[in-house]
């Protein structure tokens, strides 16, 4: 008993040493990122190593020392593009390190605290200036960003007064723009209305939208005509589980709408073929054995001689020859357009199984390795849905893409939304956003999103 407790004590040391060089290793390579300037990287492994052991001492004081560095080259940054008269580039990466610094517990002192507190005051001039040219210009939207994404600067130099002074107006402007959209977010207008709800809540307001019950243009659900021949129940209970697997997965489509009354109707054709061809057959294996041989000389003295001599086993083994084959087409029609995708695919297996057992001859019980139906099925249908699923996101892409450019007024702007969904950078969206809103939408959408 005493023996076994040492050894699972040995064994509980080995694991901490081998937990604590694995730490050390990427503390070490935290310290050579950090001698080379890397700061970001070498913070990364420090805390790596903390998440592996938060106790360790050498991985805290070199996180710690990282984040300043961080810091304070992130301040070289930001003066360099101020003396550049690059002022917005400037707050930006100013207020990125007021949230770092946040976010890390850190104080700085001395020069470092002075060279921050500095350019904190020359964020907050040109700050106040910018202000001031978008009043003039009217640009609400820009104002609302700069407030949103300078709000470290804003409240470290204190110029909320500056803000107060302008905010009034800017206000009434979002929300003037707030109701023009709630007014327009009716009947079929899904998207405009989800964009009109985030919007108007920038300003404040709630939008009361009269929307239609559903979206007519998506489903809550898909329904297969399933035209699929197999050549057993077997494989007729694994198709029937693929499509019980795309109707899950179909929630996670741009088509999906819970709140539908719609279904989609899916046909699955093709078919699944599955043979098995059983047959007996001979197997031989050669092995060697030590054959002695026996001769007594004239003085009554035995000589014995031994010599390798190879022998044959024979043994009968059941063979099997499998082929599985998968020729399937999904298609379905929405908005004009025929989504569809085909996947064709066959596998081929031999193999034998014995219960002979011949040690001489290395021959030991054999069982056969039979193709895996159930996971081959799935592993290939998983592949037609997802082909499927590109295909029903290209016809909502062209679809609504298109219309964005054809239509006008409400639609458009409905259009528009639908099709940034799946094509956040289609430049023809984002020029449209960019005349009414003064920025593209995925500048837009993020100001919510903080």
């Amino acid at each position: 008993m005493l023996n076994r407790t040492s050894k699972l004590v040995s064994v509980f040391l080995l694991f901490i040493l081998f937990g604590l060089s694995g730490c050390e290793s990427l503390v070490d390579k935290g310290n050579k990122l950090y001698e080379q300037g890397l700061y970001t990287q070498a913070a990364s492994y420090y805390e790596k190593a903390l998440a592996q052991d938060p106790n360790n001492v050498e991985a805290t004081a070199g996180l710690q020392q990282a984040r300043n560095m961080i810091i304070d080259r992130g301040l070289i940054e930001v003066r360099m593009n101020r003396l550049a008269n690059h002022h917005r580039a400037a707050a930006l990466k100013l207020e990125s390190i007021l949230r770092n610094q946040r976010d890390w517990s850190i104080s700085m002192q001395g020069a470092v605290a002075a060279t921050q507190t500095e350019e904190v005051r020359y964020a907050n001039r040109w700050l106040t200036q910018e202000i001031k040219r978008l009043h003039k210009l009217g640009d609400h939207n820009q104002f609302k960003q700069l407030t949103i994404n300078l709000k470290n600067i804003i409240a470290m130099g204190k110029q909320t007064h500056v803000i107060k002074q302008y905010e009034g107006d800017f206000n009434s402007k979002g929300i003037k723009q707030c109701q023009r959209l709630t007014l327009l977010s009716v009947k079929q207008r899904f998207f405009l209305n989800e964009f009109t709800q985030h919007y108007c809540g920038l300003w404040g307001v709630t939008a009361q939208s009269k929307l239609d019950s559903y979206d007519q243009n998506r489903f809550r659900s898909i329904a297969f005509r399933n035209q699929v021949s197999t050549s057993s129940e077997e494989l007729n209970q694994y198709i029937e589980a693929s499509m019980r697997r795309f109707k899950r997965a179909f929630k996670q489509s741009i088509w999906y709408d819970p709140a539908s009354q719609r279904v989609l109707t899916v046909d699955l054709q093709g078919q699944i073929n599955y043979n098995n061809q059983a047959g007996r057959a001979k197997r031989k294996k050669n092995y060697m054995v030590n054959v002695e041989t026996r001769k007594t000389s004239g003085e009554n003295t035995t000589h014995v001689n031994v010599q390798e001599q190879q022998r044959t086993y024979l043994y009968w083994v059941d063979t099997f020859y499998e082929t599985l084959s998968m020729n399937l087409k999904m298609q379905a029609n929405l908005v004009g357009a025929t989504a569809a995708s085909e996947r064709s695919k066959a596998i081929n297996n031999s193999t034998q199984a014995h219960n002979e057992s011949f040690e001489a001859a290395q021959i030991s019980p054999e069982q056969a390795q039979f193709i895996d139906k159930e996971s081959w099925v799935a592993q290939n249908t998983q592949q037609l849905q997802e082909q499927f699923s590109l295909s029903l996101d290209d016809i909502w892409s062209s679809h609504y893409c298109r219309l964005a450019k054809v239509n006008n007024g409400p639609e458009k702007i409905e259009a528009l939304l639908r099709c940034l969904r799946l094509q956040p950078g289609n430049s023809v969206a984002n020029s449209w956003f960019n005349a009414e809103f003064g920025m593209t939408y995925e500048a837009l959408s993020q100001l919510w999103q903080k």
